[in-house]
């Protein structure tokens, strides 16, 4: 069990299954710049985001669960280039072989880069008017 005490979303620290890596490789291929919106994001957000933030000018997490959004400010307050490397090398080196065009350590500065102006959202209370480029909610089609 993971540090956040939901055992669901370990999953985050292991090498990605097969169907996440299908998922990353859609969001490698359809996330390609602009604005993104995460709805849904659970306190997973950032993991998703390996695969496009060095890519976006910048991507918004949303979920309506006020401990999900909670659980991820978490989260991306205790990453660092460093913890990121240690926590995800299995996604790292996936991402490396899906998107050359950026090594570790460029994919890994990048996402600590964009989370310290990423902004977390309650979307059942805050108004979502931003204008966005690209909406995906890879947490919703998880539990389905």
């Amino acid at each position: 069990m993971a540090e956040t005490g939901h055992c669901d979303l370990d999953f985050i620290y292991q090498p990605p299954s097969r169907h996440r890596e299908q998922v990353f490789r859609l969001l490698c291929q359809q996330i390609t710049g602009g604005n993104v919106l995460d709805v849904g994001c659970g306190a997973v957000g950032h993991y998703w985001a390996l695969a496009y933030a060095g890519r976006v000018s910048s991507f918004t997490l949303s979920d309506k669960d006020r401990g999900m959004i909670e659980l991820e400010m978490q989260r991306i307050e205790m990453l660092t280039p460093d913890t990121l490397n240690v926590r995800f090398p299995g996604t790292l080196s996936l991402l490396d072989t899906l998107d050359a065009s950026r090594t570790t350590l460029e994919r890994v500065q990048a996402l600590h880069r964009k989370l310290a102006d990423c902004v977390v959202l309650d979307c059942s209370k805050a108004s979502i008017s931003n204008r966005y480029d690209g909406i995906i909610a890879n947490e919703l089609f998880e539990n389905l």
